[in-house]
């Protein structure tokens, strides 16, 4: 690992006991990624999951739908040390949503993963990844520690049921229109970033393609799955002006839905 990125599991003995396991070194198991702000290092879920039951061989796992329907789910998950715990003496929770869509693996099963990006960040609230947080993307702590797609991040209440045309209840007609209607005008680059935000829909944000960088031929869509924190980043730094609404205006839809 590089010696300019040590991560706190490293350098504080402290942190490197935190549900210490003999034998079992997390460490063994991080994973590589080349981000557009250098190397970072990241624990699957599946690795952090295994991790909880080293330690917590007793410990329970509760899994919550909160919106379920035809093109998003949202999930919370806690996490408590012992399966007879009472059911607000948890761990840490942690919340994800996942949107429908059928260009990508991730997003034909949308269920599945809103499940495992809400299971992997209450793992890592309940200390089981905290420890690498220090070398992970400078926009960690703006988003979701999912590993795959975009998340509406912490809530403090339960969120909305969809209504019957899919939505959920509490949306105005005009925030419906504005995310599911597809809008005639051909968004290009040259166009005004407002302009752009205006116009744009869900569908046509997610179609927008990378044209630079490490993420250069992917589409946000791709991108909101298997690399969340980079659209924060292309919301924010991308000099093409389609792309970074685009970027914008997912998070944007994300907060909505919210």
């Amino acid at each position: 690992m590089n010696e300019e990125k040590k991560s706190l599991y490293e350098s504080c003995e402290a942190v490197k006991n935190l549900n210490k396991v003999e034998g079992f070194d997390p460490m063994n198991y991080l994973r590589r990624e080349e981000t557009e702000n250098g190397i970072s290092f990241y624990l699957d879920t599946k690795f952090r999951l295994l991790w909880f039951r080293l330690a917590y061989p007793n410990g329970r796992i509760e899994k919550i739908p909160k919106v379920l329907n035809k093109d998003y789910a949202t999930f919370e998950v806690r996490i408590y040390a012992n399966a007879n715990d009472d059911a607000g003496h948890f761990l840490a929770n942690g919340f994800a949503s996942r949107y429908k869509d059928e260009t990508t693996e991730y997003g034909k099963n949308f269920v599945e993963t809103a499940e495992t990006a809400a299971l992997g960040r209450a793992l890592k609230d309940a200390g089981f990844g905290t420890q690498f947080c220090d070398i992970a993307l400078p926009n960690d702590a703006a988003f979701v520690d999912s590993g795959v797609q975009i998340s509406l991040g912490d809530i403090g209440e339960e969120l909305p049921n969809p209504d019957a045309d899919g939505m959920p209840d509490g949306v105005e007609e005009t925030k419906k229109e504005e995310i599911t209607k597809p809008k005639k005008v051909e968004l290009s680059s040259d166009m005004p970033y407002e302009k752009l935000i205006e116009l744009m829909t869900l569908e046509e944000a997610k179609k927008v393609k990378v044209d630079a960088g490490y993420d250069e031929g992917m589409t946000l869509g791709e991108l909101a799955m298997k690399k969340p924190t980079s659209i924060q980043f292309h919301a924010t730094r991308s000099r093409n002006n389609l792309v970074k609404a685009a970027a914008a205006f997912l998070l944007s839809a994300a907060k909505e839905i919210a």
